[in-house]
C-alpha cells in the first residue's frame, strides 16, 4: 500500500509531515502512531499494586512516546550515516521495541547494495514501495536459519499476537541489523576491521539508541570483559546476570539501572543465532525480553 494510506490506518496519528533530506524521505508522527509494533503496550494501562509503580511506567511509556515521535526521522538519518559510510543498513520496523544485531549479512556485498537500495526506494516511495515494505514477511525457512530463531523470540515476547502460519513475520516486530559490515557465507571467513566503526555510529546514533530492548546475538563480535567493556560503553548499560547459568548455550543480561525493574534498556548478549540453538536458549531469551517489557513499558 502507499505510503499515506499506510499513515490512515494508524488511528491514533494526529499529523503526519514527510521530510525529505539527503538520499532518504521519512515521515515524522506529531503523535504516537498505533502501529502494531507498539500496540501490544500501549493498549494497556498501568494500576497500582505492580511492582513498577504506575507513575514510573507512565514516565517511561511518555518518554518512549516522544522518541516515537522522532523515530522515523532518526531512522532516515541512522541510513543515511550508513549509506554515507557503506555499511549495511539492515531490515525490519523501525518503529518496534526490540533491535536484533547478528554478525555480518549472509552472502556478498550485492547484498548491502540491494538492502540501502530498498531503503531508500521504501523512504521515498519509489517503484511503488512504501515505508511498510521495510518490514517483509517471508517463506519459512529452516530450523538452522538465524530468521527461524528471530521469530521464535517474537513469538515468545508476543504470544497473543496474530502470527500467520508458515511465515517468517517477525520483521514487524523488530528491526535487524548486523555489527560487521563485509558480507560473508561463515563468519570465520569475515575480515572483521570495520566492527569499531560500526560500534561507534550506534554509540552515537539517536536511532540506535531508542530501541528499549537490543539482542547482541554476534557472539564474540563484541565483547565486555575486563576494562574492554564494549557492550557497556555502547549501549550505557552494566551486566547484571547470566541468563542460564546451569546451559552450555547461555546469554548475558545488561540494563542501565540498578533494578530490573526500574530500567530503561535491556540489552542481551549471546552467541550467533544460527546452526544448532536449544530452544531453550530462545525461549529463556525472549521470557527475559517479555518480562523486562511488562515491568518497565507495561506490555
Amino acid at each position: 500500500i502507499g505510503f499515506e494510506r499506510f499513515c490512515r490506518s494508524l488511528s491514533r496519528v494526529l499529523s503526519i509531515y514527510v521530510h525529505r533530506r539527503g538520499a532518504f524521505g521519512v515521515a515524522r508522527f506529531d503523535n504516537l502512531g498505533d502501529a502494531r509494533a507498539f500496540t501490544a503496550w500501549n493498549k494497556r494501562k498501568a494500576v497500582v499494586g505492580k511492582t513498577t509503580c504506575a507513575f514510573t511506567i507512565r514516565a517511561k511509556l511518555t518518554l518512549y512516546q516522544k522518541n516515537m515521535t522522532d523515530r522515523y526521522l532518526l531512522f532516515k538519518e541512522f541510513a543515511q550515516e550508513c549509506s554515507n559510510s557503506d555499511f549495511y543498513i539492515g531490515q525490519g520496523n523501525p518503529n518496534s521495541m526490540i533491535l536484533f544485531v547478528g554478525c555480518e549479512p549472509n552472502n556478498t556485498n550485492e547484498l548491502k547494495v540491494i538492502n540501502n537500495r530498498h531503503t531508500f526506494e521504501c523512504l521515498n516511495e519509489l517503484n511503488g514501495k512504501s515505508y511498510k515494505d521495510l518490514w517483509q514477511i517471508r517463506s519459512k525457512k529452516g530450523e538452522g536459519c538465524t530468521w527461524s530463531k528471530y521469530q521464535k523470540i517474537i513469538d515468545t515476547v508476543y504470544p497473543k499476537r496474530e502470527h500467520i502460519a508458515g511465515k517468517l513475520d517477525f520483521e514487524e516486530m523488530a528491526f535487524c541489523t548486523e555489527l560487521n559490515n563485509v558480507c560473508a557465507r561463515h563468519s570465520a571467513d569475515a575480515k572483521k576491521d570495520t566492527i569499531g566503526t560500526k560500534l561507534e555510529l550506534f554509540k552515537e546514533s539517536k536511532f540506535i539508541q531508542s530501541f528499549p530492548v537490543v539482542v547482541l546475538a554476534c557472539g564474540s563480535y563484541i565483547v565486555n570483559q575486563g576494562s574492554n567493556r564494549q557492550i557497556d560503553n555502547t549501549f550505557g548499560v552494566s551486566f547484571h546476570k547470566v541468563g542460564l547459568p546451569d546451559s552450555t548455550q547461555n546469554y548475558w543480561i545488561h540494563y542501565d539501572g540498578l533494578d530490573y525493574d526500574k530500567s530503561n534498556k535491556l540489552v542481551i548478549h549471546t552467541r550467533q543465532l544460527s546452526g544448532p540453538i536449544n530452544n531453550e536458549l530462545l525461549f529463556s531469551i525472549g521470557n527475559s525480553i517479555k518480562s523486562f517489557l511488562e515491568l518497565n513499558y507495561d506490555l
